[in-house]
């Protein structure tokens, strides 16, 4: 009963990403999971009740992924270049998704207590990176923890996101994104910090 829970879950998250909320109806699922619509309705009363599932599902791959990063033995300052690394794998976040599109146009309550709950986790998670890499020299002593997390979780991401799909095609994505993790690296790096930083990207960008 758990897994057939788990695994209507799993495929309405995969559902909701790829055609958005709205376009998946109940009738849909159940064709996609080859059960009966009662079937279905025994698990989740109502729509609003597996999309609250599926968004806490989500934040639970997300806390997933955040734990694994705290409880590795890389370094900070090898965790910074692996982030600036994947931008090759970024998607381009010029286009909205189509489950976050529909859950802010159509669940905006819901879209708000899970933005709610990303967040908090996102400000605790990077205040415990910026500690460790206050522990480790690499970021600045003295750094206001508390509200650099705050800036960086809360504004700093969702204004190069926002930027980039304003900005009309007039620069490339990965280069504002680029640009923009540069200037959050450079307010908090030490000057050990700094010079590494330096060094990396001397030898990925040689003159």
């Amino acid at each position: 009963m758990i897994e057939q829970r788990e695994h209507i879950i799993r495929t309405a998250k995969e559902n909701f990403e790829h055609y958005g909320i709205k376009s998946v109806s109940m009738d849909d699922l159940s064709k996609e999971l080859g059960m009966s619509k009662k079937t279905l309705y025994t698990h989740f009363a109502q729509k609003d009740d597996l999309i609250e599932c599926v968004l806490a599902y989500i934040r639970e791959c997300i806390e997933e992924h955040i734990s694994s990063l705290q409880n590795s033995p890389v370094s900070i300052w090898e965790q910074v270049l692996q982030a600036t690394e994947t931008l090759d794998h970024i998607p381009d976040v010029r286009k909205i998704p189509p489950l976050i599109y529909d859950l802010n146009k159509y669940y905006p309550e819901l879209a708000k207590k899970h933005n709610e709950l990303v967040e908090k986790m996102s400000i605790g998670a990077t205040k415990r990176f910026l500690q460790r890499g206050i522990d480790e020299g690499i970021f600045r002593q003295g750094l206001d923890v508390d509200i650099t997390a705050y800036f960086f979780a809360h504004i700093h991401g969702q204004q190069i996101e926002e930027s980039v799909r304003k900005q009309g095609g007039q620069y490339p994505p990965k280069r504002m994104i680029e640009a923009g993790i540069d200037l959050m690296l450079r307010s908090i790096l030490s000057k050990e910090g700094i010079d590494k930083y330096e060094q990396i990207r001397g030898t990925k960008n040689p003159q």
